[in-house]
């Protein structure tokens, strides 16, 4: 499993999950895969079952913080 963290302070640019956009996902996914094929043997790594989850961390303005949320599979390969 891997983790992306995403803080954001106040909301007038959206949630810290709005900001996983296409070319986020896809250097994450990238990321991933590159992880595996060098940490890990050939034969694992073809196997292993993997996911990218998120912690949103949200701030108020004066960085006070009000919630932190977990999402399970936020990018799909």
């Amino acid at each position: 499993m891997f983790v992306e963290v995403k803080t954001r302070r106040g909301s007038d640019f959206g949630t810290p999950e709005e900001y996983i956009a296409p070319a986020k996902a896809r250097h994450l996914t990238a990321t991933a895969q590159d992880y595996l094929q060098t940490q890990i043997p050939p034969a694992d790594a073809a196997n292993a079952s993997w996911r990218i989850d998120l912690v949103s961390v949200h701030l108020d303005k004066s960085g006070k913080l009000q919630r932190i949320s977990y999402w399970e599979n936020v990018v799909e390969d």
